[in-house]
């Protein structure tokens, strides 16, 4: 049988049929399977390379959205910086490092009638005790390192959000220094929660930041940023501090008080400008509201700084014309604690500014009686004393009976 034919049986005929010689049969071969991958692609569905990036992209989308949605609804709810409410599920914390995220909501509750406003100089004092002596809910609003800018930004919100019948106002000398809009403390000052409008709050429910204080409340955990939760006096700095005139004057330079606290040099006309565009301005626009303006009990040993460095002139020539500026106003009272005998207890301070919390309770117990309040009869009698005392006192001597 020749090689290149195979027999065929066909309706029982044995017959001979030439075999396909080898190029003739790959070609077959090539030709059926690409008709048979034809087939094959024809019966299957389309990849759409485009719609499928769209469809992730639209999922991702998706997810992140879900995510900030719940992260800004834990936030709500917890409200860790009490934004929207007082807390309620929770004890209130009140991280010092966040004073200036806390502060704004306190502000903007309704539920007081006194506000007390300024720097650390009455930070300390006791909203209950405030509450009682000044004659109405008391809200302590102080910020630590306030500046005039800064209070007069607090009452603000409490002025337009509370039935404020009555402002303590701190008069801190140092927090008069510096341009108008000065601020001397680098704590950030988030605008978006001191206005009035909602359209920016999810700067606030969206933060990571809120978040991590939300969780810390959820789990209860205690460490993390320092913060008190003594609603009656939020930032009160006595529970840290040692108050003794051996601590007073430990590393002090009788020949250089301010080498430990850096303060700098103040003008009249700049501490002016500040109390004209800060404060008056306020009390111009709300004649209803009593306010009373506290120059606070500085120790002995900050007027002897004030000498050292020259102050003591634009100190009392601001207190002078403070009073000249306020004293025909009839809602308007100043109290001068300046000349107390207190000064010259060191064992009631911590430093050579602030005192303790006995002697914030006799401040309001003297802004109740009216024994301190400044009037055109004793005020020039009151600068000449102080002058005269700042000019007298002897640090040496001072810092050598507490040592």
């Amino acid at each position: 049988m020749p090689q290149n034919s195979y027999t065929s049986i066909s309706k029982g005929r044995e017959e001979r049929v030439p075999a396909i010689t080898s190029p003739e049969l790959d070609r077959s071969v090539e030709r059926d399977l690409a008709g048979l991958s034809r087939s094959i692609a024809a019966s299957e569905p389309q990849t759409k390379p485009a719609a499928t990036a769209k469809a992730s992209i639209a999922g991702i989308f998706a997810a992140a959205v879900a995510t900030l949605a719940l992260l800004g609804a834990v936030n709500y709810a917890v409200d860790p910086y009490q934004q929207y409410r007082d807390a309620t599920f929770y004890p209130a914390r009140y991280w010092r490092p966040f004073q200036r995220y806390i502060t704004p909501g306190l502000a903007k509750r309704p539920d007081y009638a006194v506000a007390i406003v300024g720097s650390s100089m009455l930070e300390t004092l006791s909203n209950k005790e405030a509450s009682l002596l000044l004659g109405g809910t008391a809200r302590n609003l102080c910020l630590s390192g306030s500046t005039a800018f800064e209070t007069g930004l607090v009452l603000d919100l409490a002025l337009q959000h509370a039935p404020i019948r009555r402002a303590m106002i701190d008069l801190n000398v140092n927090s008069f220094a510096g341009a108008i809009n000065h601020r001397a403390v680098r704590d950030p000052l988030p605008q978006y929660l001191w206005d009035d409008s909602r359209l920016n709050d999810p700067r606030y429910l969206l933060s990571f930041d809120t978040a991590l204080r939300s969780l810390d409340i959820l789990i209860g955990r205690r460490g993390g940023p320092e913060y008190s939760t003594d609603t009656d006096s939020p930032w009160a700095w006595t529970n840290r501090s040692a108050f003794s005139g051996k601590h007073v004057v430990d590393g002090l330079d009788p020949t250089d008080i301010n080498h430990k606290f850096r303060q700098g040099p103040r003008t009249i006309d700049e501490m002016m400008a500040n109390f004209d565009a800060n404060l008056l301005t306020r009390i111009q626009a709300h004649p209803k509201v009593q306010f009373d303006l506290v120059h606070p009990p500085y120790s002995i040993l900050a007027w002897t700084d004030f000498q050292q460095r020259k102050q003591v002139d634009v100190t009392l020539e601001f207190k002078h014309r403070v009073y000249q500026r306020v004293k025909s106003l009839p809602n308007v009272t100043v109290h001068d604690f300046q000349s107390a005998a207190v000064i010259d207890d060191l064992n009631q301070y911590t430093d050579i500014y602030h005192y303790g919390r006995g002697v914030g309770s006799w401040m309001l117990k003297g802004m109740r009686d009216g024994s301190f309040r400044v009037t055109d009869t004793n005020l020039e009698s009151l600068l000449a004393a102080q002058r005269e005392k700042a000019s007298q006192a002897d640090p040496r001597k001072i810092i050598a009976a507490y040592r």
